[in-house]
């Protein structure tokens, strides 16, 4: 009696062929963050925030990759500069109510807003100046090329003519001795180096200001301090581009776009009318004026004294 041949196993269609859409269908691996060891399934950790593609790119992908982070019309600088000067206070509620990662920090964005308006100031050689009301204000940082004539060094109620009348020291004494040419040097030789953290002390000073005259509006300080911020970077920008320009009506036209600017701004952001704005807003625009006024003056006197 023969054996029987054993039945070759033959291989079940439906099970192999169930099985592979699920192999398919399977969830890949998910790396951890090579910064923080924490499970990173997309293009950036959860935990830390960093980039999970850590692979060198060349400098074209560099470049390319950062204009359109940053400089691309949905790039960061981009959208926050356009908030910024073209829609006062959206900026900063935008933050305040947490749509933050489509803009620069505030502190960010006045650092690099400062760093821009002092190098061209000291560049191009400015007359850097808050004015007041045509050509009065606050000569923060003279411009060489403009005449002494103009610069109204003898005005009585400037911070320069306030110290050498009013501060008897031998620093004072030997300052009043100069012509004023020789001041406009001095001054601007030296103030160029701390004109920087005078302005970044300006801001916690505003916003404490504006807490005193928005107080009823139950804002925390750093809420505060963030439009401060945000205020101060457009002021600056705003001198700038007004420094650019030595016409009287031009400078006029700055300073009260400032103010206009400063009203809208605040009523969007703590929400208030718009008689309750203007009056609050000129009693906050006047302390700044009165700060920078202020911080000027000690400036001045420490650079003399030194």
């Amino acid at each position: 009696m023969g054996s029987s041949p054993i039945p070759e196993k033959v291989p079940n269609v439906e099970t192999s062929s169930a099985s592979e859409p699920a192999a398919a269908n399977a969830p890949a691996p998910v790396r951890p963050c090579r910064n923080c060891g924490q499970p990173a399934p997309g293009r950036y950790c959860p935990a830390c925030g960093q980039a999970t593609e850590t692979a060198q790119r060349g400098l074209r992908e560099q470049a390319r990759a950062a204009y359109q982070e940053w400089l691309a019309p949905r790039g960061r600088i981009t959208l926050t500069l356009r908030k910024l000067l073209f829609s006062p206070g959206t900026l900063t509620v935008d933050y305040l109510e947490g749509r933050r990662a489509r803009y620069l920090a505030p502190f960010r964005l006045y650092l690099w807003v400062s760093v821009l308006v002092l190098a061209a100031v000291q560049l191009l050689n400015l007359d850097f100046v808050l004015r007041v009301w045509g050509s009065q204000g606050v000569g923060v940082l003279r411009g060489a090329q403009v005449p002494v004539s103009e610069m109204q060094i003898q005005a009585r109620w400037t911070p320069v003519e306030v110290i050498v009348r009013h501060v008897p020291t031998p620093g004072v004494a030997r300052f009043s001795e100069l012509s004023a040419e020789e001041k406009v040097r001095f001054l601007r030789g030296r103030r160029a180096r701390y004109l920087s953290s005078m302005l970044l002390v300006l801001v916690p000073a505003f916003a404490a200001m504006l807490a005193a005259c928005f107080h009823r509006r139950h804002r925390r300080f750093m809420e505060h301090l963030v439009f401060a911020f945000h205020i101060q970077a457009f002021v600056l920008l705003a001198v700038l581009a007004e420094s650019m320009f030595l016409r009287v009506v031009f400078a006029n036209v700055v300073t009260w776009g400032m103010f206009a600017y400063f009203v809208v701004a605040a009523r969007r952001v703590y929400g208030t009318g718009w008689a309750e704005t203007v009056v609050r807003g000129a009693v906050a625009m006047a302390g700044y004026f009165a700060l920078f006024y202020l911080a000027n003056l000690g400036l001045i006197l420490l650079l003399i004294s030194l």
